[in-house]
């Protein structure tokens, strides 16, 4: 380092003032070079004038105030270059607070962290400047620390002048009468510079101390940062997978659970159309009749005309040879004609007796009341179908509602998934609601998975809900339901 420094102060526009004081001062000082032309405020300008001094400067002056902490110059790159210097040890920084701001703080970088704790922070004690009990003495705490500083670096005293201002009786002596009292030079520059020296290894000594420490703790925290951060992002991923096969097994048991009730859906409607087609077959056979029985009724015919005919030639021939012509004689063979063909007109009327009394049978649908419910699900033929019970019942726990045949009677049960949607858009909100159901939720008997139930909400038949279903505190409204057969 020459013995002449370079010092370069660092200001923001609002701050010039304090420039200026600290300007007059390195005036007349003939050791140092004072560069302060120029503020951060336009950064365009300063890096212009101050480009070819940047990196010649031995001492750079911050003036630590509210707005150049929030200048953008801490976010450049001209910041970070003057902390590279004073981590290479090639330029002192020098902290001055103006006023009250939020300077201690930290500056990451990628290869390491500052924060101007670790410098020499002026005035005395780190307090600004505007905050002593006038200015002028902060001001002269500044530049007394300023000129053992730079005493230290270059190894040569300031000369120091003491006025001294006397009164008489009568007036003040005018500036032209001050006297200059001159010491014993040499003493006194022996003096300072042990005094110097011995403040300078000890502040030198301070500052690595406090640099030790504030890197121990600076490697302590990011120690524990790093061990919170690895913790929470075991305990997340641990999260995300837990989620995962949750959702995976919810999805299974429901794709298992779908597949189940449309299988089941398809066999009963197999059943149901077996069924179908079986007592169609049947009701075809009782309406016709067959092959032996239409022959063995044509001989009765047959038979009865010719012996009604045989019956009429015998009387007639009786009363050829008896001369017996009255209208009596021959009213038992009128009479037995009929009652031969009444008895064969009987069968056949006796044999579409059931196929009357079937289609006078009252055809029911949909939405019709039937023994004590209402019908939401009917077969074709309109023979088989389920009813829903005429009211709600609960709110009540899944539990208590796989029971409900307990309250309502035997027959009554929980409705699967699939007959309830079926209800929604029958009798509930997806159609009249001639169920009158609530704007409530309803349980199912249905598994969402080994935990939880399904349900539907019927103020919108909305079917994305699933609640545990071991709960006693998860109570939802219900409506049975049951089988019938006519």
């Amino acid at each position: 380092m020459s013995s002449k420094l370079n010092i370069l102060a660092i200001y923001t526009l609002e701050d010039k003032e304090a420039v200026v004081r600290l300007a007059e001062f390195f005036r007349e000082s003939t050791n140092t070079s004072f560069w302060h032309k120029c503020s951060v405020n336009s950064m365009e300008e300063w890096n212009l004038q101050t480009k070819s001094q940047f990196n010649k400067t031995d001492v750079y002056l911050l003036m630590v105030s509210n707005t150049f902490m929030h200048s953008e110059f801490v976010q450049r790159i001209e910041f970070k270059n003057v902390i590279d210097r004073y981590k290479e040890n090639k330029s002192t920084v020098i902290p001055i607070l103006i006023d009250k701001c939020p300077w201690n703080v930290d500056f990451n970088s990628d290869d390491y962290n500052f924060n101007m704790q670790e410098l020499r922070v002026l005035p005395e004690g780190q307090k600004p400047i505007h905050h002593w009990a006038s200015q002028e003495e902060g001001y002269q705490n500044v530049i007394f620390n300023l000129e053992r500083v730079i005493a230290s670096l270059t190894g040569e005293e300031f000369q120091i002048q003491t006025k001294v201002e006397e009164k008489d009786s009568a007036e003040n002596l005018k500036l032209d009468d001050q006297i200059t009292l001159a010491f014993n030079q040499k003493e006194i520059e022996q003096n300072l510079k042990l005094e110097v020296e011995a403040k300078a290894k000890l502040d030198k000594e301070e500052i690595q101390k406090k640099q030790e420490e504030v890197k121990h703790k600076a490697a302590a925290e990011q120690r524990r940062i790093e061990k919170v951060a690895n913790e929470q992002k075991r305990k997340e991923e641990l999260r995300v997978k837990e989620e995962a096969q949750i959702k995976k097994t919810a999805e299974e048991n429901k794709s298992k659970a779908d597949a189940e009730a449309k299988r089941q859906l398809v066999e009963r409607n197999q059943q149901e159309e077996e069924k179908i087609r079986n007592r169609a077959q049947a009701n075809k056979i009782d309406s016709e009749p067959q092959p032996e029985e239409a022959a063995n009724s044509k001989r009765r015919i047959v038979l009865g005309l010719l012996l009604s005919f045989i019956t009429i030639i015998g009387i007639w021939m009786f009363s050829e040879f008896t001369g017996d012509t009255s209208e009596d004689s021959a009213i038992p063979a009128k009479t037995e004609v009929p009652q031969i063909i009444d008895s064969v007109t009987l069968d056949t009327a006796q044999s579409n007796v059931p196929h009357i009394e079937k289609e006078a049978i009252t055809k029911l649908e949909i939405g019709d009341q039937y023994k004590g419910g209402i019908i939401f699900s009917i077969s074709n033929s309109g023979e088989k179908g389920i009813l829903a019970h005429l009211d709600d019942v609960g709110p009540m726990s899944w539990k208590n509602a796989m029971n409900i045949h307990e309250q309502l009677g035997e027959g009554w049960r929980l409705p699967t998934f699939e007959e309830l949607k079926m209800m929604y858009n029958t009798i509930g909100n997806g159609a009249a609601n001639s169920g009158e159901f609530a704007d409530k939720l309803y349980w199912s008997a249905t598994d969402y998975d080994e935990y939880q139930a399904r349900l539907i909400r019927f103020s919108d038949g909305n079917t994305s809900y699933h609640y545990n279903k071991m709960a006693a505190h998860r109570q939802f409204h219900v409506r049975a339901v049951q089988d019938f057969n006519r």
